[in-house]
C-alpha cells in the first residue's frame, strides 16, 4: 500500500525534502511509485530502505545487544576531506581491540 507523498516522508525520515529528492534521483533512497505528478512510496519499501541504511551502535555491541561477528568492519566509503567516518574510527578500534595481546 503506498504512503504518503515526498513532504510526509521527508518529515518521518528526519531530512529535508530536496534531501529527499536528491536520493531518489541518485537511486539511493526509497523506491519511488508515480502516480501521474505524485510521488508515492511504499510502506514496505520505506520500512526495508531504513533497515538496510541503520548503522549498529557501538554501545549495542557492548551491551550484547547485537552479535559483534555480524557486523561487517570493511568501510568502503571515505569522507571528501580526508577525515575518517565514526564507522571507520570504530572499525579501525575494534580491529585494534581484537589485534592487542591479553
Amino acid at each position: 500500500m503506498p504512503s504518503g507523498g515526498v513532504h510526509p516522508i521527508a518529515y518521518v525520515l528526519g531530512i529535508t525534502v530536496q534531501a529527499l529528492r536528491d536520493l531518489v534521483y541518485r537511486q539511493h533512497g526509497p523506491v519511488p511509485t508515480r502516480v501521474g505528478r505524485r510521488v508515492l512510496f511504499a510502506e514496505s519499501d520505506l520500512r526495508n530502505w531504513v533497515i538496510a541504511h541503520r548503522a549498529p551502535f557501538a554501545h549495542h555491541s557492548a551491551a550484547g545487544l547485537i552479535d559483534s561477528s555480524s557486523v561487517s568492519t570493511e568501510i568502503n566509503v571515505r569522507r571528501h576531506r580526508g577525515r575518517p567516518t565514526v564507522a571507520e574510527r570504530q572499525a579501525a578500534l575494534m580491529a585494534k581491540e581484537k589485534e592487542a595481546p591479553r
